[in-house]
């Protein structure tokens, strides 16, 4: 039997409580949730009332690939929600039968364990309630070592305490990089590419490019994304370019240039309304590095790749606020847009992709990760 463990969690972590029936973007809507083997046979004969039981019974499918740890799939209503949640927010079966009851992934959500040279938890920014606490935070981000919550699972410490330290020291020499406030958070985010060894010659900003690659990478790759596509459809309507396929493969920058400068000018609007964004961006990316465990290899084109995924996450990202929050005002539109892009970049295949649809564009170097990074 496992003692008393202790876990590194950033500061808001002890804070975090889910929003349940306020949430206005609730973790199981839209998303390809999956349950286990274990879970999905331990809900298909549990003992219930009979509206519960026909809830169940429409909630979950066994995967045609499925796994024991990836067995069966949740199913949404016409309206993207799980067939468990009530009309008041709340999860019929968490209310009927508590906690315990509920899929493991459902009662971890948002949180994500990993083990290094210890056991440590941080929330995803997909969560709304995540990204509340941090815009509230104002001060760099610090971490805390404490008691393991019991709702979370046991961990045991691996058997390369070396290979473990690495990963500390490349981590944390992320971290002291990206809570540098001397800097830009652009070019903290090109001084990382000295942990890889492509730091670019500074780049003067290249608007034109910059949005030229995030709606490359956002045509080609959130299309199909129940979680983005929506936000995404409109601030491309706004910016006054197609969202599809293909439409900045080949595309010249003259044919976009009025959609650019539309863009720089509302980049500077959002600036001025939103003068805490640096901050705030930055938090986005210390807890992004928490949860992900980014940067995950020392080998260079690894890195490379991996450094090529974080910044685009970061252009992603404000693009997109930048869009969203011209005709959704306020804290809660700029929170709303941030979580929607988060599900998409950590919970899906981004980090693998983003450097494909890059090198493509021919902008896999330093100097095009740069131009992204800057715009």
């Amino acid at each position: 039997m496992i003692g008393t463990q202790q876990i590194l969690v950033p500061e808001y972590f002890p804070k975090f409580q889910c929003k349940c029936g306020t949430c206005r973007s609730c973790c199981c809507k839209g998303w390809g949730v999956s349950v286990s083997r274990t879970d999905y046979f331990r809900l298909v004969g549990m003992n219930c009332t009979a509206s519960l039981r026909k809830r169940l019974d429409r909630a979950f499918s066994v995967l045609s690939d499925a796994t024991p740890e990836r067995y069966a799939g949740l199913n949404h209503d016409w309206r993207g929600r799980c067939y468990l949640q009530r009309e008041d927010g709340y999860c019929a079966l968490q209310r009927e039968c508590g906690e315990a009851a509920i899929p493991d992934v459902c009662r971890l959500y948002p949180r994500g364990m990993r083990v290094v040279s210890g056991g440590e938890c941080a929330c995803a920014n997909s969560c709304e309630r995540t990204l509340e606490l941090l815009l509230e935070q104002r001060e760099p981000l610090r971490f805390l070592l404490i008691e393991k919550p019991a709702s979370l699972p046991d961990f045991r410490i691996g058997e390369n305490p070396e290979a473990a330290r690495r990963e500390r020291e490349r981590r944390d020499r992320c971290l002291a990089i990206l809570q540098d406030r001397r800097r830009s958070v652009p070019r903290r985010l090109m001084d990382l590419g000295e942990l890889a060894g492509v730091a670019p010659a500074p780049p003067e900003p290249d608007r034109a490019e910059a949005f030229r690659l995030c709606a490359l990478l956002l045509s080609e790759l959130a299309g199909g994304s129940q979680s983005l596509s929506g936000y995404a459809g409109e601030v491309f309507a706004l910016y006054g370019v197609p969202f599809a396929a293909d439409s900045f493969k080949a595309a010249s920058a003259v044919e976009f240039a009025p959609a650019v400068e539309r863009y720089v000018r509302l980049s500077e609007e959002f600036a001025a309304d939103f003068p805490v964004w640096p901050t705030f961006a930055e938090h986005l990316l210390v807890n992004h590095v928490f949860f992900t465990g980014f940067p995950g290899s020392d080998a260079a084109e690894a890195m490379k790749k991996e450094l090529a995924a974080f910044c685009a996450a970061y252009a992603l990202t404000r693009f997109m606020a930048v869009g969203w929050t011209r005709e959704h005002r306020g804290a809660e539109a700029l929170i709303d847009v941030c979580a929607a892009a988060f599900r998409f970049i950590e919970h899906g295949n981004f980090a693998r992709n983003a450097p494909i649809v890059l090198r493509e564009a021919c902008a896999l170097s330093p100097d095009g990760v740069a131009k992204l990074a800057l715009g």
